[in-house]
């Protein structure tokens, strides 16, 4: 459930949220600006691709080693495999080619296994279209950005294919650059292709946002200046959060409960509208019951699925919770709206 499970709607909403919502807009020389209250004007988004806009190497690798019956954690491993100086490292600064790379890689993970690595049915699954698809809430991410007048780039580390063509499967038109580490000889997180990619786009960092997966990649980010957002994926036992039985359970427990509230205000303003506030008493002490105490739940659920980030500053379930527990005392305890409840009902029934 996490800007896929959560980069779901929610996510989403997150991402939007933690870059805008307390920025205001003004013209400035013909474009458009986001102006935050302390002061920092946004004129651009940067987004890294894998993990970010399509499944990152590591979550395809997951999913391939359960298929393959291949330990767990082997293909990361051999990806980190030396470093800035390992293959896949080479293979993203276009030192080495798709034919190269694979033969070092693959002999990289039989080493570690002991035994032959079928490395080249895992390449085709990360470069297949099947798995190499832009996640569609980022989609609506984009559009909503472009729309609101800011420029949106894409800054990754990516490679060349076996006919020569980098692996880009998103469409074009959606940035107004591309910055490929293939193309240009140099890897995040060395400074040199943020400021590339900031020359491009004619800003400074200061009047940019970054979304990468990857701590290291973000400090460096950082370091020069530009807003960094975190995004993040969870997998448990092989499979993203979402697929997993009790966070399913947990989302259609909160679908329900959601539209029961939602039904209980409609009714109480619907009795409101039609006989006045007296008369809809008995409802609308239900909904000051029911609904705080609903989104308390809801987002509680949320923070679970997120772990020890659901309390950080990254993503704003604690603020969420905190407000929702408020409302439970802030129009009246709980213990009032029961106990109005209890003596409309027993009044009605006597």
């Amino acid at each position: 459930m996490c800007v896929r499970s959560c980069f779901q709607s929610p996510r989403l909403q997150w991402v939007w949220r933690t870059a805008f919502l307390k920025h205001t807009q003004r013209r400035h020389q013909g474009s458009h600006r986001w102006t935050h209250l302390g002061g920092s004007t946004y004129r651009a988004v940067i987004f890294d691709m894998g993990g970010v806009l399509i499944p990152s190497p590591g979550r395809v690798a997951a999913e391939w080693e359960v298929q393959n019956r291949i330990p767990s954690g082997t293909i990361l491993k051999a990806l980190m495999e030396g470093g800035e100086n390992g293959p896949w490292m080479r293979f993203m600064r276009a030192e080495i080619t798709a034919e190269g790379f694979l033969r070092e890689f693959g002999r990289l993970c039989s080493e570690m296994l002991k035994t032959s690595v079928p490395v080249d049915s895992f390449f085709s699954l990360l470069t297949s279209e099947r798995v190499a698809k832009q996640f569609p809430v980022m989609t609506e991410a984009i559009t909503q950005i472009r729309a609101k007048g800011l420029q949106t780039a894409v800054l990754s580390n990516n490679f060349y294919l076996p006919n020569q063509k980098s692996f880009l499967p998103l469409d074009r038109k959606q940035f107004d650059v591309i910055v490929e580490s293939c193309m240009e000889g140099i890897c995040k997180p060395d400074p040199r292709i943020y400021k590339l990619c900031l020359e491009q786009l004619g800003l400074q960092p200061s009047e940019s946002i970054f979304l990468d997966d990857l701590g290291t990649n973000l400090k460096e980010a950082a370091r020069l200046g530009i807003h960094t957002i975190k995004v993040k994926s969870r997998l448990a036992f092989g499979k993203p959060l979402v697929e997993q039985g009790t966070v399913l359970a947990d989302i259609a427990q909160s679908r329900v409960e959601i539209e029961q509230a939602r039904l209980l205000v409609l009714r109480a303003a619907h009795l409101m509208d039609l006989a006045g506030n007296k008369a809809a008493a008995l409802d609308i002490a239900m909904i000051k019951m029911v609904a705080p105490s609903m989104a308390s739940r809801v987002i509680d659920r949320a923070i679970q699925a997120f772990g020890a980030a659901g309390l950080s500053s990254d993503y704003p379930l604690a603020q969420f919770f905190t407000w929702a527990r408020a409302l439970r005392f802030a129009d009246g305890p709980d213990e009032v709206h029961r106990a109005t409840v209890a003596k409309l009902e027993l009044k009605h029934r006597i």
